[in-house]
C-alpha cells in the first residue's frame, strides 16, 4: 500500500432518523488522498473508526478514532471520543483525549476538552485547550 493510499473499517449501525448520506458511511473504503474526507463537512458517524494513511475529516464523528498514519481535522470537524493516531493535526473540535504516536497539532482555530499525550505538542495561539499533556511519551495518558 503506498503512503497515500489508506483502508478505512467502521462498525456501526447508523440511527434510524439518520439521512440517507449518514447510512452510506455505515461501510466505507477511502480514496487515496488526504483532501478528499472521510466524513463530509455535513456527515456524522457514530462508532469505531480505524484508519490508514493520511485521513481527513471534515464532518462529526461519535466514538473511537485509531489508526497509523496522519489524521487531519477540519475547521468543521468535530470528534467525540478517544483519537490514537501516529501525528493529529486538528483546527476542529475534540472532546476526549488525544495519543499521538509522534506530534500532536492543535491549529488556528481548534478546541480540545481532553488530554494530549504525544512526543512533540504545538499548540496555535488562537487554539484553546482545556487538559493534561504528557510529552515526550506516548504511554496511554
Amino acid at each position: 500500500m503506498s503512503a497515500t493510499a489508506k483502508s478505512v473499517r467502521m462498525q456501526a449501525e447508523p440511527a434510524e432518523d439518520a439521512s440517507e448520506s449518514q447510512k452510506n458511511l455505515q461501510h466505507v473504503v477511502a480514496g487515496d488522498s488526504a483532501n478528499v474526507p472521510l466524513i463530509p463537512a455535513d456527515g456524522v458517524f457514530e462508532g469505531q473508526v480505524s484508519v490508514q494513511g493520511e485521513t481527513r475529516v471534515d464532518g462529526t464523528i461519535r466514538g473511537t478514532l485509531r489508526g497509523t498514519g496522519r489524521l487531519e481535522l477540519g475547521p468543521e470537524s468535530r470528534v467525540e471520543g478517544d483519537i490514537e493516531c501516529e501525528d493529529v493535526r486538528s483546527e476542529g473540535a475534540i472532546v476526549g483525549p488525544v495519543v499521538a504516536h509522534r506530534r500532536a497539532e492543535l491549529g488556528p482555530g481548534a478546541t480540545l476538552e481532553g488530554d494530549i499525550d504525544a512526543p512533540v505538542v504545538e499548540v496555535a495561539d488562537s487554539a484553546v485547550w482545556n487538559g493534561h499533556a504528557r510529552i515526550g511519551s506516548t504511554d496511554p495518558v
